[in-house]
């Protein structure tokens, strides 16, 4: 479960199912697909948030910290999918910003 503020950005963050509750403390990207009425019904990735948060650690729940986390809403099913981002997929955001040469339409492509 996700809890906007009143500008639709993430406040906090809960799992339901284990009960863990995390404070978003920067939202650090916010990303909503242009095609946002064609995604309806399918499996495409409409809204993404990446995420500072505070609260329990990955693969360690008994401990606190901070940490990066992706927040997903697709086209195809109910509620938010989260998942911490993992070392190589902030290498792989990176590497997409350096093609920021690539162009479609006259207009850049970021690959995050």
């Amino acid at each position: 479960m996700v809890d906007l503020t009143a500008r639709l950005t993430p406040l906090s963050i809960r799992h339901a199912r284990l009960d863990l509750a995390w404070s978003v403390l920067a939202v650090l990207e916010d990303w909503t697909t242009p095609r946002y009425g064609e995604v309806a019904g399918t499996p495409l990735e409409s809204k993404r948030f990446r995420v500072r948060v505070s609260g329990p650690l990955p693969g360690t729940s008994s401990k606190d910290g901070e940490f990066v986390m992706i927040v997903r809403r697709y086209g195809d099913r109910d509620g938010w999918w989260i998942t911490p981002e993992a070392p190589q997929d902030r290498e792989v955001r990176l590497q997409g910003l350096r093609q920021e040469n690539v162009r479609a339409n006259g207009n850049p492509i970021w690959w995050v």
